[in-house]
């Protein structure tokens, strides 16, 4: 089999899955989803290796199933069209499938005023052979486009919408070749868009374990280099380290909102 229906489910949530696309057809089981992602069970970016398992036999390849701690709900048809669409109070996770060729699925979010949304679509990292686009409109009578992705996560697709005055927006679900089929399943996760600063040190250009750890001689320094990655925030930072080995102390220089790199110099005692 290549997806499973429902194609994911909350952490420690017992699923009843059916799987699609084995050539003796579909069959269910039950999957335990794990309370935590572990190495060994994870594919990516939570997603978990199911392993389908028939008369006994087990598939030679795991099914990917996402894992998510937000409400997950089913599409409700007919939903093909906006006045028919179920409405989904954000944050939260929807999954459906566009069942025949052309088919397109509507789902209402509804959330603050203003409220800046992250929507992101899993469709071909499922397993799923749907080439997945998503499109936001005003919940209206104009039915304005706000925006709309196709692939920007991949194989998949993403966009950030801010919610209009209506305190609700819909989203539009289609394959960007207007296929469709029993496989064609899709998922999609609303999540507010907060700030964020996620500070790391790069990687060496050879891939080396080189100037990753900070390594400092008694009576000597050393410098490492940190990049800052922010989400809708652009203030200035200064790195502040704890816990720090006794004899060590750690200068660091300011890390203005224009300037995505800084300094940390370790010093150590004699």
């Amino acid at each position: 089999p290549t997806v499973g229906l429902p194609p994911g489910g909350n952490p420690g949530e017992k699923l009843a899955v059916q799987w699609l696309g084995d050539a003796d057809g579909p069959w269910s089981q039950e999957v335990s989803l794990p309370k935590k992602l572990i190495r060994r069970d994870a594919m990516h970016d939570g997603m978990v290796a199911a392993v389908p398992v028939r008369d006994g036999v087990a598939a030679a390849e795991p099914v990917p199933l996402r894992l998510t701690p937000l409400p997950v709900s089913r599409e409700a048809e007919p939903n093909d069209q906006p006045e028919k669409c179920p409405t989904v109070p954000a944050a939260a996770a929807v999954w459906g499938q566009l069942q025949k060729p052309g088919d397109v699925d509507w789902v209402r979010f509804e959330a603050a005023k203003g409220s800046k949304w992250s929507v992101r679509a899993w469709g071909r990292r499922l397993g799923s052979p749907i080439d997945l686009t998503l499109n936001a409109y005003r919940d209206d009578a104009k039915r304005q486009r706000i925006t709309g992705n196709d692939d920007s996560a991949g194989p998949d697709s993403a966009m950030t919408v801010t919610v209009p005055a209506e305190g609700s927006f819909l989203v539009r679900v289609s394959d960007h070749q207007d296929r469709g089929g029993e496989a064609f399943v899709w998922w999609i996760e609303l999540a507010e868009v907060k700030p964020a600063v996620h500070v790391a040190v790069p990687p060496a250009r050879t891939k080396s374990q080189q100037r990753l750890i900070a390594q400092v001689p008694r009576g000597n320094r050393m410098a490492l280099l940190v990049n800052a990655s922010r989400t809708d925030f652009r203030g200035d930072l200064l790195p502040h380290l704890t816990g720090l080995p006794a004899g060590v102390q750690v200068t660091a220089t300011p890390l203005p909102g224009n300037s995505p790199s800084s300094l940390l110099v370790f010093e150590a005692a004699a």
